[in-house]
């Protein structure tokens, strides 16, 4: 193991090399491979809720089995539209040596029905006397939210993008790789395209290591154009001021000896080591894009709340080692104009608050509200435009979107793109007048509304419709296919 001076060393070398380097965007996923495992309900205080189970099979887990996730659908009221409630479970962080032992802990194995429940089910009601708790996601769920509970089988925070094979894992043949924000963007995907889950708002919630993915999944969304409408960081962050904490030996992740940072930073990747992609650095270059609220309680352990101040925190003016730990990003959300960000120490109260009872359930409810009251956009929303043709043209794009192996809508939406790309480069004009964008044959596209940005810009500079668009751009992709 690398310790003191040498360990920061490589830690501080990997931050830089990673931040040239940057991440890619947007994050590779698949939805092809998800299927049902189980269907069944359970009783909330006289309520029914509705519980479907899935496995995602594209993605592997760290030491066997595949990813997995549960979706708890609105008590009473199951496929009905609803707000999204994202929750990300803890579990620490941990990574192969070369010699392939673990360190950090076990969780790399599939993750069955009853455990993922249980992450939820557990904050809501008490298991021995079936008394209700008031915490963040049991008013959430009595409120009326459908609720996302994905797996933490590579132990990555949930930050893992696919593109990096698992550091020295002895398990799939050396071949797995770090899936854990794919896996968890691909079960989002899954749930917000379903006509089984019609949804509303987006939120992310994140406890312990789940707060590393909660800023993952709603950043990396956003740098699609995609953004949640908030998302909650309990009792974790990614910060260069990790490092000293952890070099002073004072958090529970130093009770392995063998336990290594900067292997961690390695595996997990950019959302671990690239320095902007940080909260605190983000947040200071004017993120604003989506709302977060970030918080820990003064006497958290994993941030060395507990323990004596340690020197360069108190050199640096702190009273508190989560106060020193969390600073960087508290101070760049106060400095923020305007900022729909909130990030707290509180004074009382060790890790992962929203769990129990507390008066910071009550803030974050007043501070969701004002975002509600913003009237903000539904993340995932689709619009579907309408392209029509006569026959024979219609048989054309049959014939040619089963010859890309795609469908028909499939074929108009491909058109599209190439009718906007043909178009900027210069190599198309506008028609001379709208298209007779009708016919016995009609095809739909559905577009994401954070898609149809180009096609609508599009639309505007020619005087056409966007379903008009639409039928151009199937008849463009006909004449580019010869």
């Amino acid at each position: 193991m690398l310790v003191g001076a040498r360990q920061r060393l490589f830690v501080v070398a990997l931050l830089v090399a990673v931040a040239a380097t940057g991440c890619l965007f947007p994050v590779p996923r698949t939805t092809g491979e998800i299927e049902l495992l189980t269907t069944t309900t359970i009783e909330i205080d006289g309520h029914t809720a509705k519980v479907d189970h899935y496995r995602n099979n594209a993605y592997r887990c760290g030491k066997s089995g595949y990813f997995t996730f549960v979706v708890i659908e609105p008590l009473d009221a199951p496929g009905s539209e609803a707000p999204l409630w994202i929750f990300l479970r803890g579990g620490g962080v941990g990574h192969f040596d070369a010699d392939g032992d673990y360190h950090g802990g076990a969780a790399i194995l599939p993750e069955s029905f009853s455990y993922l429940l249980s992450f939820v089910t557990s904050q809501v009601v008490v298991p021995t006397t079936g008394d209700l708790k008031d915490t963040l996601i049991a008013r959430r769920i009595f409120e009326g939210y459908r609720v996302l509970v994905p797996s933490y089988c590579d132990h990555d925070l949930y930050a893992g993008d696919s593109t990096r094979l698992y550091p020295h894992n002895p398990n799939w043949g050396g071949t797995d790789t770090v899936d854990g924000l794919s896996a968890n963007m691909a079960a989002t995907d899954f749930v917000t395209g379903s006509e089984t889950y019609p949804t509303t708002h987006v939120f992310v919630h994140g406890a312990s290591s789940g707060s590393v993915g909660a800023w993952a999944l709603s950043y990396a969304y956003a740098r699609e154009g995609i953004r949640l409408t908030g998302a909650v960081m309990d009792s974790y962050v990614m910060t260069e001021r990790i490092v000293p904490v952890f070099e002073a030996g004072i958090t529970p992740m130093n009770a392995d000896p063998e336990f290594d940072l900067a292997a961690v930073q390695e595996k997990v990747g950019p959302f671990a080591s690239d320095l902007s992609l940080l909260p605190e650095n983000a947040i200071a270059d004017g993120y604003v894009d989506v709302p977060i609220y970030s918080l820990v309680g003064k006497h958290d352990e994993y941030c060395g709340g507990n323990k004596p101040v340690i020197p360069v925190a108190a050199a640096a003016g702190y009273d508190n080692n989560c106060r020193f730990v969390y600073g960087a990003l508290n101070e760049a959300v106060a400095a923020q104009p305007g900022s729909p960000h909130r990030a707290l120490v509180y004074p009382i109260g060790g890790h992962v608050l929203t769990r129990s009872v507390g008066g910071w359930n009550d803030d974050i409810d007043a501070w969701l509200d004002g975002i509600l009251a913003s009237d903000p956009a539904h993340p995932f929303a689709r619009s579907t435009f309408t392209a029509g043709f006569d026959q024979a043209t219609c048989d054309a794009i049959d014939a040619a979107a089963d010859d890309l192996g795609t469908s028909p809508p499939g074929w108009v939406a491909l058109g599209v793109q190439l009718l906007i790309a043909d178009e900027a480069a210069g190599a198309v004009t506008p028609p001379l007048e709208p298209p007779a964008n009708d016919g016995p044959c009609t095809i739909e596209v559905t577009w994401r509304d954070s898609d149809t940005a180009d096609l609508r810009a599009l639309a505007t500079e020619w005087g056409v419709s966007e379903d008009e668009v639409h039928h151009l751009g199937a008849l463009h992709a006909l004449s580019r296919a010869g």
